[in-house]
C-alpha cells in the first residue's frame, strides 16, 4: 500500500514543464481519419485560418467548437474542452513561474535579447 500511496503523491504533484495546446489532438486525429485541415474547416463552419489558430493554441476551443468537434470525431464535447481547460491553467502556471524567476514576463525577456 506504501507504494501506492507513493505513486498517487507523485501523479497529484506532477506539474507539466510545457503546455501542449488541444490543436495537437486534433492533428493526430485528422492523420488517424485521413482528413485535411480544409475539410474539417467546412465540417466545423470555420475558416482555415481559425482552424490553424486553433491548432497552435492562438484560439481558445470554444463551447460551440467542441460541440462541432464531437459531431466530426465522435468525442465527446467534454473531452475537448478538457483539453483546452487544462491547455489554459498549465499555460498560465508557466507564464506566472516564469514572471517569478526572472521579475519579466515572456515578452519584456523576447525584448530584451533584440538586437
Amino acid at each position: 500500500m506504501e507504494v501506492i500511496k507513493i505513486i498517487s503523491e507523485r501523479i497529484q504533484g506532477f506539474q507539466p514543464t510545457i503546455a501542449i495546446p488541444p490543436g495537437e489532438t486534433i492533428k493526430e486525429y485528422l492523420e488517424s481519419m485521413g482528413m485535411n485541415r480544409s475539410q474539417l474547416a467546412k465540417r466545423l463552419a470555420c475558416t482555415p485560418k481559425i482552424l490553424s489558430e486553433i491548432i497552435i493554441g492562438k484560439v481558445p476551443i470554444t463551447a460551440q467548437t467542441a460541440q462541432a468537434l464531437e459531431s466530426v470525431f465522435k468525442t465527446p464535447a467534454s473531452f475537448w474542452l478538457a483539453l483546452e481547460n487544462n491547455y489554459q491553467r498549465i499555460k498560465v502556471r508557466l507564464e506566472r513561474r516564469n514572471i517569478n524567476e526572472t521579475g519579466l514576463p515572456d515578452t519584456e525577456r523576447a525584448a530584451e535579447r533584440l538586437p
